[in-house]
């Protein structure tokens, strides 16, 4: 079929199909470029974000008067509004879990007025539907090793592959 159609089509039809299928490779490369770049960007803030939250809460140890100590506990309620999801109380205590990452997410549980321990959620990358397929925890660090481990950060990229 694709040999009658190419024997009967003209040549400049031929040609023009070939110039928009180079121009529709050349704009998916850009389009991929652009994704990493925006990617990188999105990576910077968000260290940017952590940084300056790091800040905030090492203000709420100094003194201060009661018009600065509101602007930064403003700050500070902004920034836990932005990474927690929900949180979810029941008799034995809370479920504080925080916005998802596109394919995994962090669950910390607290009881007793302490964190008992976190979850770290993730889909299945072999899963024939990834990434549609449903998070499931795939490991669960109760509280002596969480406050014991002095790079939690570190802990969670040994789980999740991430470079750090």
């Amino acid at each position: 079929m694709l040999a009658a159609f190419t024997a009967k089509t003209p040549m400049a039809v031929l040609e023009r199909i070939s110039e928009i299928e180079t121009e529709i490779e050349a704009l998916r490369k850009e389009l991929r470029a652009h994704h990493d770049n925006i990617g990188t960007e999105l990576a910077l803030r968000e260290r940017n974000r952590h940084t300056e939250f790091l800040a905030l809460v090492q203000r709420m140890n100094l003194d201060m008067d009661e018009d600065e100590r509101f602007v930064v506990r403003t700050k500070l309620a902004q920034e836990f509004r932005r990474i927690i999801d929900v949180a979810i109380a029941d008799p034995e205590g809370i479920t504080v879990r925080l916005k998802p990452a596109p394919h995994q997410r962090v669950e910390f549980r607290f009881a007793d007025h302490q964190i008992q321990f976190a979850t770290l959620w993730s889909r299945a990358i072999l899963h024939p539907d990834y990434p549609a397929n449903d998070m499931r925890p795939i490991v669960k660090w109760p509280r002596d090793i969480l406050l014991s481990e002095p790079d939690v950060i570190g802990l969670f990229n040994a789980y999740t592959g991430c470079a750090p």
